[in-house]
């Protein structure tokens, strides 16, 4: 079209080219309707609500490539926070505890009313709507200013009854819900679509604690108060996120095109070892001379879902990082097979809470579809480096084959004392003879 136009201007002897192509000889002709430019305005103020508050959208729908890998993993089972799954209706069951659970926070401060509450909400919604990907545009402001100041405060008396059950040696009294209940919406409150921002928990705790000062003994209350010297996170995936990745702060390794490395069964025939990094953080992967330092990891079924989150997080909010998908796809090349999975059982690496060997191995083996990232750092490199060496793999070889057990070690080691024997016996034959011929 480009090169049509350029030829339709040099060439304006021929009008019938510009007739044809439908061109307008000035803007003047060309009316835009006011309700069609009236609906794109709005369109883009919806998209563009509370900016200026330096909040980018942080809450997130798992993207349906993500998602159909195990839907399971991103839906909550018992309770809703925030808009993305309010009012369905196998949730609906929790609200009444919702209630309750603001009435309790009403009076641990006799001084705070609801109203106060309500017009902190109010005074936040623009900058709340902001945080989630999708606009929510179904709930008008009253709707979705009481949907976060009772989801808001739910969570942080949530957190003090499980605080002060702690301290009290008490559980499901204290709490009002039982210990499956509970572990039901912890796993729930640990979705990204089922997020709140942190700031919402932040102001909701400032209201509260500015009269009695609520315990701060445990790091998730810390963490609720922004006079506390940890960072404040975008939610509490990103909090839980924060709580895994190592403290230290490393230099970030270069981006490249992913590379591979072998699995763990071919890395041992090659003669890597894997070890068990004692003290290490949970992410930590290390290889010198030959040795693959990791910190143990242990999976059980809940680990899925929360893996799965955080990934989908990582790659939703690229700004976040990505060592949680950079850590799960170096698992997944280390493990193809349940026989994988037995190399890193054995060296104390992988902690199986799951049924057998072949559901570990499903278990990695999923984890990654659809996942992008390319930072693929010093340590495949090292390690592929490492397995070209042939007498390496030679020596891997030789100790997996024959001297791993009793069994194979026995025979290996009779065989060479027979050969040495044989060969002692010959020389001395040898020097007999010889000797009888000098005489």
């Amino acid at each position: 079209m480009g090169d049509i136009s350029l030829i339709s201007a040099q060439q304006s002897s021929f009008p019938t080219v510009g007739e044809s192509l439908g061109t307008s000889t000035t803007a003047a002709a060309i009316v835009i309707d006011a309700d069609w430019l009236a609906s794109i305005n709005e369109r883009v103020k919806q998209l563009s609500r509370g900016e200026g508050h330096g909040n980018p959208s942080t809450i997130f729908r798992v993207p349906k490539s993500i998602r159909d890998v195990k839907p399971s993993a991103f839906e909550p089972q018992i309770i809703s926070f925030g808009p993305y799954h309010y009012g369905r209706e196998h949730l609906k069951g929790m609200e009444e505890h919702k209630w309750c659970y603001l009435r309790d926070l009403l009076h641990r401060d006799r001084s705070k009313s609801l109203e106060d509450y309500l017009r902190k909400m109010k005074e936040l919604e623009n900058r709340v709507r902001s945080c989630y990907g999708d606009p929510i545009r179904e709930k008008d402001s009253n709707s979705f200013v009481e949907m976060m100041t009772l989801d808001g405060c739910f969570l942080v008396e949530l957190v003090i009854k499980y605080s002060e059950c702690q301290r009290l040696q008490q559980r499901e009294e204290h709490t009002s819900v039982d210990r499956s209940k509970f572990c039901m919406i912890v796993n729930d409150m640990m979705l990204l679509e089922n997020q709140l921002p942190f700031f919402v928990l932040q102001e909701i705790w400032c209201l509260l604690k500015a009269a009695n000062g609520e315990p701060k003994d445990k790091l998730l209350l810390r963490a609720l108060d922004p006079s506390s010297h940890l960072s404040s996170p975008h939610h509490l995936v990103d909090l839980f996120r924060s709580f895994i990745l190592p403290k230290r702060n490393p230099e970030p390794e270069p981006w490249s095109p992913l590379d591979i490395i072998p699995c763990a069964t071919e890395l041992e025939k090659a003669g890597v070892e894997f070890r068990e990094k004692a003290g290490a953080h949970v992410l930590e992967a290390a290889f010198t001379d030959g040795v693959m330092h990791m910190a143990p990891l242990s999976i059980y079924d809940h680990t899925d879902s929360h893996l799965r989150n955080l990934i989908a997080f990582e790659q939703c909010f690229p700004a976040a990082g990505d060592e949680i998908s950079s850590y799960a796809v170096l698992m997944d090349f280390l493990i193809d097979t349940p026989v994988d999975v037995a190399v890193l059982r054995r060296s104390g690496v992988l902690l199986s809470g799951l049924g057998s060997d072949k559901e570990a191995a499903s278990f990695f083996n999923n984890l990654c579809k659809d996942i992008f990232t390319y930072r693929t750092g010093k340590l495949y490199v090292d390690v592929k480096e490492y397995c070209k060496v042939r007498h390496r793999k030679w020596k891997a070889e030789l100790v997996h084959d024959y001297l791993r057990s009793p069994w194979t070690f026995i025979p290996v080691m009779a065989a060479a004392i027979l050969l040495l024997l044989t060969l002692t016996e010959t020389i001395f034959a040898v020097l007999s003879f010889l000797s009888s011929l000098s005489h």
